[in-house]
């Protein structure tokens, strides 16, 4: 699952999030305590599936290779290591949205 346009994909956003914490480190000079701290008051708020559906499941070969059930699988099974990694970096205070009503898409009308 990759990214068009201007969104960045989940794992580049965790990627650079680490590169902040480095950042984040060096400013608080590697005081883990106060770096923790402060991670502790951030709030993250992550918006995922929606871009995964339109960008790919409704995209051969997606469609054909996967039933809807399997795809949602696969979407909610990287989903939740991208959380996790979220998590295990630091982020204590998380609010996930998720997918909009797929039924009203172009790409969901048409089939």
């Amino acid at each position: 699952m990759g990214s068009d346009g201007d969104v960045i994909a989940l794992n580049r956003q965790l990627i650079n999030h680490q590169l902040t914490i480095g950042r984040i480190k060096l400013l608080l000079i590697n005081n883990q305590t106060a770096v923790n701290n402060y991670l502790n008051k951030c709030l993250y708020v992550v918006n995922i599936g929606t871009n995964d559906y339109v960008n790919n499941y409704y995209l051969p070969p997606s469609r054909i290779m996967n039933t809807p059930d399997r795809f949602a699988q696969i979407l909610i099974s990287r989903f939740t290591q991208q959380l996790r990694t979220l998590y295990n970096s630091g982020a204590k205070k998380v609010a996930v949205f998720g997918l909009d009503l797929l039924g009203c898409f172009p790409q969901e009308l048409a089939t």
